[in-house]
């Protein structure tokens, strides 16, 4: 089974999920959806189901800023996942 490295940095009160074999990273608010954030990602981009990969979380250093982590936009790619739409009525 494929195992995908994630680096996950602190930056103030949010999360930056790194994954480098996909060169994407993406921010995240809430500590406990890191994990979920990442494999969503990884399913997405590399086309791959959830089950078939394993995610191996690895802290990264504390960071005061997102530029701090990409300080050239062209560098890394930010990943922004699709917004969850409300059922309609």
């Amino acid at each position: 089974m494929r195992s995908y490295l994630v680096k996950v940095h602190c930056c103030g009160t949010r999360w930056i999920v790194h994954v480098p074999a996909l060169d994407r990273w993406t921010l995240v608010t809430e500590k406990s959806s890191i994990k979920q954030i990442a494999r969503q990602m990884i399913s997405i981009l590399a086309g791959a189901e959830p089950a078939s990969f394993e995610v191996d979380l690895v802290e990264g250093r504390a960071l005061s800023t997102v530029g701090e982590f990409a300080p050239d936009p062209g560098a890394l790619r930010r990943w922004d996942p699709a917004p969850t739409r409300a059922p309609s009525r």
